[in-house]
């Protein structure tokens, strides 16, 4: 019996997303500018860090945040697209064995989580944003 080719993919994905997601988050860093600057070009995930002048961190350990995080990074699941977002959140996520993980979210249709382009998540985005404004 044939497996789709597909479906095996998927279940790789799955399971690497699901061990890392799986193990607790022990600190976020959560990086961000303006929801509603324009830049003349996308900005990409590690070049986020260039907006110095309009860049806002902030470190949590906040255990019910990084549960609410973790919850949501199990659902991700990849996706086959030529669309990169257009950066404007990034999450450097530390989990307690000490693996680290990087989420990053733009206003378009699409995340990167560890340099794949994944399915968005509008929960996860609601999330940090509402962490965001509680905070600042």
């Amino acid at each position: 019996m044939k497996i789709p080719i597909l479906y095996l993919i998927s279940m790789l994905i799955f399971s690497f997303i699901g061990c890392e997601s799986g193990n607790k988050i022990k600190n976020i860093k959560v990086s961000y500018i303006d929801w509603d600057i324009d830049s003349p070009i996308r900005i990409q995930c590690n070049d986020l860090k260039n907006y110095q002048k309009s860049l806002v961190t902030i470190d949590t350990s906040d255990k019910t945040f990084c549960r609410s995080i973790a919850k949501e990074l199990r659902l991700i699941t990849e996706i086959e697209t030529t669309d990169e977002p257009d950066v404007r959140i990034r999450l450097d996520i530390l989990f307690q064995n000490d693996s680290e993980s990087i989420l990053c979210l733009g206003n378009n249709e699409v995340m990167e989580y560890n340099g794949k382009i994944v399915k968005y998540n509008k929960r996860l985005l609601a999330l940090i944003r509402e962490y965001i404004d509680k905070e600042h």
